[in-house]
């Protein structure tokens, strides 16, 4: 969910999440969506200002090519389609004896 965290940061953001708000600025994504739908909420959350862990339900996600369109109800009554492009670096060694492999980049289109 979260990426690096700095050592004194971390008391402050169990802290956030125990209150059921997420700290957006160390958003990364929720690990079970899938990487477009990752990518759609942080921009979303960010766009809102919505800090509310459970205010986004995921309604559909659909790709074609390197664009992903991305639909969410927030508080159970709005609705919002994310698109986001997506492309591939150069493959990067992303773990200490892994194989190099390419890292999914995201990028925002726009909010409807």
């Amino acid at each position: 969910m979260y990426g690096f965290v700095a050592p004194d940061s971390v008391l402050d953001l169990a802290r956030q999440n125990d209150a059921g708000r997420l700290v957006l600025d160390q958003l990364r994504g929720r690990s079970c969506l899938a990487e477009p739908a990752q990518a759609a909420e942080c921009f979303l959350r960010r766009a809102l200002a919505d800090e509310a862990a459970f205010s986004l339900r995921l309604a559909d996600v659909e790709t074609v090519g390197q664009r992903s369109s991305v639909s969410f109800t927030v508080d159970g009554a709005r609705q919002f389609s994310v698109v986001v492009a997506h492309r591939a670096s150069e493959p990067v060694l992303a773990s200490c004896g892994a194989q190099p492999k390419a890292i999914e980049r995201y990028e925002l289109i726009e909010i409807i």
